[in-house]
């Protein structure tokens, strides 16, 4: 089976709701308590393609579980407006 270029498609919900999420949680962890996480920038590649990589891969994991809550929030709070003129599968979803 190929590998389609879809399969690896950034959407926007992946970097608004958890790349930009983790990335500033990241950025939030070294500039509050650098000293705490000193160990680890150690261990981080010195190429910049790599740090690169690294970053995407600490944001995703930092933003994934801050995605989880609002998700969350979002399916406890209750609809705004009318499903009046929608299809019956649309309404089965808003309710």
């Amino acid at each position: 089976m190929a590998d389609k270029p879809a399969d690896f498609f950034l959407g926007a919900l992946d970097l608004f709701g958890i790349l930009v999420p983790g990335a500033v949680g990241a950025a939030a962890v070294l500039v509050v308590d650098p000293k705490a996480v000193e160990p680890v920038i150690g261990l981080l590649p010195t190429s910049g393609a790599e740090r690169t990589i690294a970053l995407v891969v600490t944001a995703y994991l930092l933003g994934y579980p801050y995605r989880l809550p609002t998700r969350a929030i979002r399916i406890a709070s209750p609809r705004r407006g009318s499903s009046e003129g929608m299809s019956a599968s649309a309404t089965t979803l808003v309710q």
